[in-house]
């Protein structure tokens, strides 16, 4: 990570407050309980986020040291979603 992205991150995340962990220990155990292990086959060592040139979707590139990859589109309103903290109580879905 790169110095200036650093000190971007050190200025907008903040450590959690002890009233604070049991719900987020909770929301990561649901997570887990969905995704499964961290097994060497889910494991990409780097990625990339790009916007559509109309910004309607956010890109992500995923790419593993074997060559493999993986590209995935998500709409750009569930950007905030997927960003803010309590996005992890939801799964990322558009609702109609």
């Amino acid at each position: 990570m790169s110095e200036e992205v650093s000190k971007y991150v050190a200025s907008v995340v903040r450590d959690p407050t002890p009233e604070e962990w049991p719900a987020i220990r909770m929301r990561q155990a649901d997570f887990l309980k969905t995704f499964g292990d961290f097994d060497a086959s889910r494991i990409f060592n780097g990625f990339w986020v790009g916007v559509s040139a109309d910004g309607r979707y956010t890109g992500f590139y995923f790419s593993r040291d074997d060559g493999t990859e993986m590209r995935v589109a998500v709409r750009s309103e569930l950007m905030p979603t997927m960003c803010s903290r309590s996005a992890s109580r939801r799964r990322w879905q558009r609702s109609e």
